[in-house]
């Protein structure tokens, strides 16, 4: 993706990456609004701001992109996993979700409504690729086109209810802002038995997703 990535195989370089972050991470996102100098580089994967697009600022001048965050929020799961297991706690396999995909007809419809619309960053592909790949939390959301000739076998691929929710801090200004950018929704937002509120919109090939707010915690 032309993206320097991480590799941490000790677990005392996992361990100073842990407290870094767990020191600073709330002081960093709620900065990421910020625009640092375009000179600026990322403290950890050494990509200049605008190649790498957000940043989040942290103390005596240090910056962090997006992707990294990301990276580091996987470093830090493992790392518990890996005490966990230390500490006789085992399991059997640790699986993480990486990434879920998307099929489409369309991929520069699809690039102006992720990108534009839902606003998510765009990492890796492009129109002339027939394949977009966004970030969205800690995962890539992979936005695929359906090659014209398999259109006839892959079309239950499209435009279908794919499962997927986007995490939000409220459903209700979520549903307001988006539906003002023409983001169609099926539905107002609905509060489910478990607590929580789903409203469920469309992309331009009518594939379902859905933006949920979770219950309060106790």
């Amino acid at each position: 993706m032309g993206r320097t990535t991480f590799n941490f195989t000790a677990t005392t370089r996992v361990k100073r990456v842990n407290h870094k972050v767990t020191s600073h991470m709330k002081n960093w996102i709620r900065r990421l609004a910020l625009l640092p100098p375009e000179e600026a580089r990322c403290s950890f994967c050494d990509t200049l701001h605008e190649e790498a697009g957000p940043f989040a600022e942290g103390p005596s001048g240090a910056f962090i992109c997006e992707q990294c965050i990301a990276t580091c929020a996987t470093l830090i799961a493992h790392e518990k996993v890996r005490r966990k297991s230390d500490s006789g706690i085992t399991h059997p396999r640790t699986l993480f979700l990486s990434a879920a995909r998307v099929f489409v007809r369309d991929v520069t419809e699809a690039e102006d409504f992720y990108l534009t619309k839902l606003g998510l960053p765009l990492i890796a592909g492009g129109v002339s690729d027939n394949y977009l790949v966004f970030l969205a939390g800690s995962m890539h959301l992979i936005v695929e086109s359906v090659e014209a000739e398999a259109r006839e076998v892959a079309d239950g691929s499209v435009g279908r209810f794919t499962g997927l929710s986007f995490a939000v801090a409220s459903v209700e200004d979520t549903y307001t802002e988006l539906s003002s950018l023409g983001v169609c929704f099926t539905g107002k937002p609905e509060v489910q038995p478990w607590g929580g509120i789903l409203a469920t919109f469309k992309d331009p090939a009518g594939n379902e997703l859905q933006i949920v707010q979770h219950p309060a915690g106790p």
